[in-house]
């Protein structure tokens, strides 16, 4: 079964961590985000970490994309869902452009969603 929890949105400087994602069948993704992100883009950007390997060197290697993106998009409410499926502003990202503005072309640093991923054997 393969598990996904949200850890952090923010500035990654101040993200604690999380040791269990060294553990084996285990590990973060990472998806930054900006003033126009929608929720789409934050599951298309932890799905495109995990594609690039993220921090999930140890997983059985028939964990495919689309079993990360369905772990993700379980993670969310049913508004959360409605807000994937309709491409709607990320709230985190409405956030960031309330304090920041709109205009990325003054972004010094990217803030970021972090996911932690499990991978727990089914019992036989």
């Amino acid at each position: 079964m393969l598990t996904a929890t949200f850890e952090y949105h923010g500035f990654a400087d101040y993200w604690s961590g999380n040791g269990r994602r060294w553990d084996d069948n285990a590990g973060c993704l990472f998806a930054y985000y900006g003033p126009h992100t929608t929720v789409r883009d934050i599951i298309n950007g932890l799905v495109c970490d995990f594609e690039n390997g993220g921090d999930c060197e140890s997983f059985p290697a028939d964990i495919s994309s689309e079993d990360v993106r369905s772990a993700l998009l379980a993670t969310l409410t049913d508004e959360g869902r409605k807000d994937y499926e309709s491409e709607a502003l990320c709230e985190y990202a409405a956030e960031y452009a309330d304090v920041n503005g709109t205009d990325e072309g003054e972004m010094d640093e990217s803030p970021v969603v972090i996911v932690l991923l499990q991978y727990t054997p089914d019992a036989e």
